[in-house]
């Protein structure tokens, strides 16, 4: 059994919330936390002995398939009220809808992966309605369902899920920023006075990182020897075949620290490269903008909703492998042969991303959860306010 990741590590901080409980599981990558709140509901009927009773049981169980588990009480009144935010659809987020529904609470989803789309980059296309009819079952069940763009938003209704807002498309400015730039990381790499693009991401076949490494390879064929390099960072499935694949002049990274060395890499680059279809967000396209990089990138999926043609980036039309592969080696060849250009994009790639910081994504959400609140309410009858509470991203 594959032992789950720490439980202590949190996206949200909620600030002045009152009394609660708050259950989180994290499993890997995936989180799904249960917000209990002792304030929301005094007519509600539940009893605190209940829901402790409940979140015994949800815990029992998810110990049980091996995740980590963490329990934080405080106690103050006698009744209780349950927020139940899954953010991942398989296994722990299935285990915060039956905690909700145990609980008689309202629940919220989010949507951020197009797992329809990856069976058939898995080779396995057969697979794609039985994913996606579970997919939609699942947020159909949801009082509203967060998806960070507006092509997913549209795949959301599509599937027949009724409440749909595109939220989460935050990106720490902060973190991801130009001054991180570094001459001693560049000279280290042997990277020196060279164009270097990167491209970040996890090495599988739904990334389409090969469709980056021939366009490359292209590329360098029509620019000055040793003028070029790639970066590659992230690690998965398809990294030893990519090492292959990969012509010279391409360095692979590993998976860097998010913290320090990421940042550094980044903002150490000339430019962002990304060829995926299957983006619900495309998030290392936001922390490309942060740090100061024009994007060039297919206009696929949530890529869409950041990347402007000629404006913050050069986008190339979603087609087939060779046409796209043509696309990008055009694009890459023109901005390396372009300084100023360069230039241009890169400053507007980084207003867009300072217009997607995480404090204005998580103002926005403070305000949905308590509309879905009110309307939830309103259908029980009640009538009690959310308490008090902000949300802000955990301190570093």
């Amino acid at each position: 059994m594959t032992q789950a990741t720490s439980a202590s590590i949190r996206m949200y901080r909620f600030q002045e919330l009152g009394d609660c409980f708050l259950l989180t599981f994290r499993h890997g990558e995936a989180t799904s936390r249960v917000l209990i709140d002792c304030g929301s509901f005094r007519n509600s009927g539940t009893s605190k002995t209940r829901i402790k009773q409940v979140v015994a049981d949800i815990a029992a169980q998810a110990k049980g398939i091996g995740l980590d588990v963490v329990v934080g009480t405080h106690q103050h009144n006698d009744h209780v009220s349950a927020f139940v935010h899954c953010e991942t659809e398989f296994m722990i987020g299935r285990l915060g809808q039956i905690a909700a529904a145990r609980a008689g609470a309202p629940i919220v989803t989010s949507y951020h992966t197009d797992f329809g789309r990856y069976t058939h980059a898995y080779g396995v296309p057969w697979l794609h309605s039985t994913v996606t009819n579970y997919l939609a079952r699942f947020h159909r069940r949801a009082q509203r369902t967060y998806t960070p763009s507006e092509p997913a938003r549209q795949d959301l209704l599509n599937m027949g899920v009724a409440d749909v807002e595109v939220w989460g498309r935050g990106v720490d400015v902060e973190l991801f920023h130009p001054t991180k730039r570094s001459t001693p990381l560049r000279e280290s790499l042997g990277l020196a006075e060279k164009f270097v693009f990167i491209h970040v991401g996890r090495l599988a076949a739904e990334k389409n990182v090969h469709v980056v490494l021939d366009a490359f390879r292209q590329a360098r064929e029509l620019l000055p020897r040793g003028s070029v390099h790639l970066l590659v960072a992230g690690n998965g499935p398809a990294e030893l075949d990519l090492r292959r694949r990969a012509p010279e002049s391409v360095t692979f990274l590993g998976n860097l620290d998010r913290q320090n060395r990421l940042p550094d890499t980044y903002a150490s680059a000339d430019a962002f490269v990304f060829a995926s279809l299957t983006e619900t967000l495309g998030l290392v396209v936001l922390e490309a903008m942060a740090s100061g990089l024009p994007v060039v990138a297919v206009a696929a999926g949530g890529v869409v909703d950041h990347l402007r043609d000629e404006d913050n980036g050069l986008a190339v039309p979603p087609a087939g492998l060779t046409t796209m592969t043509n696309g990008l080696k055009e694009r890459m060849v023109r901005l390396a042969r372009d300084p100023a250009l360069r230039r241009s994009l890169a400053l507007a790639a980084r207003r867009t991303a300072e217009g997607r910081s995480w404090q204005c994504e998580l103002d926005r959400l403070e305000q949905s959860y308590r509309e879905v609140h009110a309307a939830w309410l309103t259908r029980r009858g009640a009538s009690a306010p959310l308490p008090s509470f902000s949300l802000a991203r955990e301190p570093r």
